[in-house]
C-alpha cells in the first residue's frame, strides 16, 4: 500500500479521498447478486446501435443538419501532416517540467484521427480512407500511448521515456485504444480491401497495449481501486478510474472474442467503478472541482450508460440517489455564461457540455439538469455537439449520442431558469444566487483535497454572470505542478492568492490537519460561517478565526471574527479580481469588468489598501480566461489587535 502511495504522489497531488466518505455502497455488484451476468452480457457486438459504415440513409439520418460540416471538418486533415512525437518530447517533462510539449502534438493528432472518422462515417466514399490508415499506422507505430508524465509516475524506472516492452495503461492509452477500437469496429472491411495487415496491425497493437496488458497487470494499478476499502485511511482513486474502466469496457466490448474473459473484464470494471462511487461523498459533489466533474461525474455517467447498452437495460443503476446528486452537482456549480465556481485546479470558464448534461439528466430524471439544458440550448444551438477542440476526450460514444438526443431538445420549448441554492454538507461547498443577479460560490473543507489548493473559507462572486471577486484557477501542468514538494510555491495555489486573511503574516498550509470547524449554512437567512483557524499552521497563533458570508438582496456582507495568542504581524485580506480597480470616496474601492462594476467598502481607519497587478501572459490557459492581468487588493490592518472584527460590504 505504501508502494501506491508514493508513487501516485508523483502523478497527481492530494488524490486522497478521507475515509470518512468511503461507504461501502457496491451499487453495481448488487445490482448483479440475482442476476446471471453471462446471460445478459451481449458479446455479439449487437449492442452497438450506430449505422454500419456503409449505411448511408443512417449516417445521414444521425447528422442530420450537420451532415455537411462533419465532412468539411474531415477535409482540413485530408492533407494532415502527422505529428512526430521525439523521444526530447518525453525527456521535457524531466528535464523542465513541461508536459505541453509532448502533449500538443499528441492531441493534435487525435483530434485528426477523430475528425477523419465521422468525416468518412458521413461521406462514406473512400475519400478519406488513405489518411486514416496513415493515422493508425502512425499510432501502431507509436512506443506508447501513454503520456510523458504518466510514463514518468506509472512505470517502474519513473522516467519519462517509454519502454515498449513495459507498457501501461494511463487515460491517454485508454482513451486512444477506445478510439482504435471504434475505427476497428467501423473500417476492418475497408482496411482490408487496401490490404489484411492493416486492421490485423491495428487488432494486435490494442490487445497488446490494452487488452492482454489489463488483463495481466491490471490489479497492480492504483486508479482500479482493487487494493481499497473502508478501513483504508486514505482512499486512492479519482476521475482516472471512471474514465479508464469507461475506455477499457469500450475496447473489450469491440474486440474481446473469448466470452468468459470478457465477462470477467465487466466484472472488474463493475467493482472498480463502485470503488469510485463508494469514495464520494454522500451529498454529490465533485472535490475536484466542475473542469473535473466532466471527467469523474461525466465519465462515470458514460460508462453506466455503456454497461446499460451492453447488458440490453438490466444492470442499471440510474434510481439510486447519489447517481442523481452526481449530475446535479455540475448545475449548482455553473454560474452561466460557461462561468462556474471553480474551486481546485478548475479555470473559471469550461462551457460545461449540454449534451452530456442533457443526456444524464435524462436518464437519472433530474428536471434540474434538463431545465439547465433547455435554457443552455436554446441560447446557443451550436454548442450541443461537442467539438473536442483540447485534451483528450475523443468518446465516439459521446458523439454519437449527442447527435441521437439533439432533435428532442429542438422539439423543447418549455423551461424555465432556476434560481440555485445549494449547500453539500460533506464535501462542504455552498452555491446561492439572488434576484439581483449575485452569484455567490464559497467553501469550507481541509486542504487535502483532490487537485488541493490551499483555500478552505474562499468564496467568488459574479454579478450578472460577470466575475468580480474569483479563483484564478491553475495555469498549465508541469512536472511541478504534481509535486507536493514546490506545489504550494506557485502563486496560484496558495492562499494569499485567494480571497482569504493572511494571519499574523501567515498563510494556509496543505495536509488534511488544515480544516474549517464549526461550519454552518442557513438557507433561509443565505448565510454561511466556518471557523477557518486550524487550516492555518501554529505559526500563526491564531485561536480562531470566523469567516462569514451573508447574501442579501443587493449586497454582500463579509465578516471576519477573530482571536489571536500573540500579535506578531498584521493581518491582511485579500481579494482576487480581473477587474480594473480604482479608489472611490474614501473607504470604498471600485471593481470594473466586462461593464459591471461593484463597490467594495471597508472600514478605512482600520486598513491600508493596496492593489496588486499580477501579469498572466506567460499562461496561455490563465490569460486565456481573464486575459493578461489580474489583480490583488491587499487590505492591511492598521493596528494589530489580539481579539477583533473585520466587516466588508460588496454592493
Amino acid at each position: 500500500m505504501k508502494k501506491i502511495i508514493s508513487i501516485l504522489v508523483l502523478l497527481t497531488p492530494l488524490l486522497f479521498v478521507d475515509a470518512q466518505f468511503y461507504t461501502k455502497r457496491d451499487f453495481l455488484q448488487n445490482s448483479i447478486k440475482n442476476i446471471n451476468l453471462q446471460e445478459v452480457i451481449i458479446s455479439d457486438k449487437s449492442w452497438v446501435k450506430y449505422p454500419a459504415y456503409n449505411n448511408r440513409k443512417g449516417w445521414k439520418k444521425l447528422f442530420s443538419e450537420d451532415y455537411g460540416k462533419i465532412i468539411q471538418e474531415g477535409e482540413k486533415y485530408l492533407n494532415y501532416q502527422w505529428n512526430l512525437i521525439k523521444a526530447t518530447d518525453f525527456l521535457e517533462y524531466e528535464r523542465s517540467g513541461s508536459r505541453v510539449i509532448m502533449e500538443e502534438p499528441l492531441f493534435e493528432n487525435k483530434k485528426a484521427l477523430y475528425h477523419l472518422t465521422l468525416a468518412e462515417l458521413a461521406e462514406g466514399k473512400g475519400r478519406f480512407i488513405d489518411q486514416l490508415i496513415n493515422g493508425v499506422f502512425f499510432h501502431c507505430e507509436m512506443s506508447t500511448w501513454v503520456l510523458s508524465a504518466h510514463v514518468h509516475s506509472l512505470s517502474k524506472r519513473h522516467r519519462p521515456l517509454p519502454d515498449i516492452k513495459n507498457q501501461e495503461i494511463d487515460l491517454n492509452s485508454s482513451d486512444t485504444g477506445a478510439m482504435l477500437s471504434w475505427i476497428y469496429f467501423f473500417f476492418k472491411d475497408e482496411f482490408d480491401k487496401v490490404d489484411t495487415i492493416i486492421a490485423k496491425r491495428l487488432k494486435d497493437e490494442i490487445k497488446y497495449r490494452i487488452l492482454d496488458l489489463y488483463v495481466k497487470e491490471g490489479k497492480n494499478w492504483w486508479w482500479t481501486g482493487e487494493h481499497l476499502d473502508e478501513n483504508n485511511k486514505y482512499s486512492v482513486v479519482n476521475n482516472w478510474t471512471p474514465w479508464v474502466n469507461f475506455n477499457i469496457l469500450q475496447c473489450f466490448l469491440l474486440l474481446e472474442d473469448d466470452k468468459n474473459r470478457l465477462l470477467d473484464v465487466v466484472e472488474r470494471t463493475m467493482k472498480s467503478v463502485d470503488k469510485f462511487i463508494n469514495s464520494n461523498a454522500s451529498d454529490g459533489a465533485c472535490n475536484e472541482g466542475p473542469t473535473y466533474w466532466r471527467i469523474a461525474g461525466g465519465m462515470m455517467y458514460e460508462y453506466l450508460h455503456l454497461l446499460l447498452e451492453c447488458t440490453n437495460g438490466k444492470i442499471n443503476i440510474f434510481d439510486e440517489k447519489l447517481i442523481k446528486d452526481m449530475g446535479e452537482y455540475i448545475v449548482y456549480a455553473s454560474i452561466g455564461d460557461g462561468w462556474v465556481v471553480n474551486f481546485a485546479d478548475s479555470p473559471a470558464r469550461i462551457f460545461p457540455e449540454i449534451s452530456l448534461i442533457y443526456r444524464y439528466g435524462t436518464s437519472v430524471k433530474s428536471d434540474l439538469m434538463l431545465n439547465y439544458a433547455f435554457s443552455e440550448y436554446k441560447k446557443n444551438t451550436d454548442n450541443f455537439i461537442p467539438s473536442y477542440e483540447e485534451g483528450i476526450r475523443y468518446s465516439f460514444i459521446h458523439t454519437f449520442e449527442s447527435f441521437k438526443q439533439k432533435k428532442s431538445l429542438d422539439n423543447i420549448d418549455n423551461y424555465k431558469e432556476i434560481e440555485k441554492c445549494k449547500w453539500y454538507d460533506k464535501t462542504q461547498f455552498g452555491f446561492l444566487s439572488n434576484d439581483a443577479g449575485f452569484y455567490l460560490g464559497f467553501k469550507a473543507g481541509y486542504n487535502e483535497e483532490s487537485h488541493n489548493h490551499n483555500d478552505v473559507g474562499t468564496f467568488v462572486l459574479y454579478k450578472n454572470n460577470k466575475p468580480i471577486f474569483v479563483d484564478v484557477g491553475v495555469g498549465e501542468y508541469t512536472r511541478q505542478t504534481f509535486d507536493n514538494s514546490v506545489r504550494y510555491k506557485i502563486w496560484t495555489m496558495r492562499s494569499d492568492y485567494h480571497n482569504l486573511p493572511i494571519i499574523n503574516g501567515v498563510v494556509q498550509r496543505n495536509g488534511y490537519k488544515y480544516k474549517a470547524e464549526n461550519v454552518s449554512f442557513s438557507e433561509k437567512r443565505k448565510e454561511f460561517s466556518a471557523d477557518i483557524s486550524k487550516s492555518y499552521p501554529k505559526e500563526a497563533q491564531v485561536e480562531s478565526w470566523v469567516r462569514s458570508y451573508t447574501l442579501k438582496k443587493d449586497k454582500l456582507y463579509i465578516k471576519d471574527k477573530y482571536s489571536l495568542k500573540t500579535k506578531n504581524s498584521c493581518n491582511q485580506i485579500i481579494f482576487m479580481t480581473p477587474g480594473i480597480v480604482k479608489k472611490e470616496k474614501d473607504g470604498y474601492v471600485s471593481v470594473t469588468y466586462l461593464g459591471e462594476k461593484i463597490l467594495l467598502h471597508y472600514n478605512s481607519k482600520s486598513f491600508d489598501i493596496d492593489v496588486e497587478t499580477k501579469d498572466l501572459t506567460y499562461s496561455k490557459r490563465l490569460s486565456k480566461v481573464w486575459g493578461n492581468s489580474m489583480y490583488r487588493i491587499k487590505l492591511t490592518a492598521k493596528h494589530p489587535e489580539l481579539n477583533g472584527e473585520y466587516k466588508f460590504v460588496v454592493e
